[in-house]
């Protein structure tokens, strides 16, 4: 693949800009349709990011709720998307709903004592700790796509991932007991090579729906800041990048 065709083929994915504009502007059916979608895709890391920002079960399920009542009633509309990440869009709705909870419940620790309140916008942990659980949701979101797609695939991947060490011999062992079927060491390479490009085309069309227009060199940038370039080099080497 080249670089060119890469670049063709990610300015046709259908961005999460595309589907909030939708959610907000769209006929009544395809908003509403829009915001579903906004609220079952990015609520594993939503989640992920209040369970870890308030350490606390219902908590975060009233924050959630909140989360999801933002993109319904249509505010934070003049986010500005000319960065062009998604990411960044979500994390301020979700800094605003923890910064309110914060100021919230620390009123009066704030008379008691005269601290400030922290912005949590401007805490780098929170940010730190908001990517960890964007990235743990792409990464799960795509092993659950690679199921979809090719089981073998799945298997083949998730026992490699389990048993880094194991020769293909053993490997291919494994990877039998679980589909119930003999599976050679040859086929246990072959499968693996091709999971690893299957995992690393879904990878990227994963982080591209959170690019406003995406292209190379902003999904490149995207993965480096995430963590995630080791696991889409089969698609990027292809195309000179990786």
């Amino acid at each position: 693949m080249k670089r060119n065709d890469l670049d063709d083929r990610l300015s046709r994915i259908s961005t999460m800009w595309t589907v909030l504009r939708q959610a907000h502007e769209g006929v009544r059916d395809n908003a509403t349709n829009a915001q579903r979608l906004l609220i079952e895709r990015y609520r594993g890391a939503v989640y992920r990011y209040l369970m870890a920002a308030v350490r606390d079960t219902e908590l975060a399920d009233e924050l959630l709720q909140e989360f999801a009542l933002s993109l319904i009633r249509r505010e934070f509309r003049g986010t500005d998307s000319s960065r062009g990440r998604f990411r960044d869009y979500i994390k301020s709705v979700l800094f605003h709903l923890v910064g309110k909870h914060r100021k919230k419940y620390a009123k009066e620790r704030q008379r008691q004592t005269s601290e400030p309140i922290a912005d949590v916008a401007a805490d780098p942990e929170m940010t730190e700790q908001f990517d960890d659980c964007w990235r743990d949701e792409l990464l799960a979101r795509t092993w659950t796509a690679l199921q979809d797609v090719n089981r073998n695939y799945f298997v083949t991947l998730q026992t490699r991932a389990a048993y880094p060490d194991d020769s293909s011999t053993k490997l291919a062992r494994r990877i039998g007991e679980r589909l119930g079927k003999p599976v050679s060491a040859e086929a246990a390479r072959q499968n693996l090579s091709r999971a690893r490009d299957t995992f690393a085309e879904l990878l990227v069309n994963e982080v591209a729906q959170s690019l406003k227009n995406p292209s190379t060199e902003t999904l490149h940038d995207e993965l480096s800041d995430l963590g995630l370039l080791e696991y889409c080099r089969p698609v990027l080497q292809r195309v000179g990048r990786g």
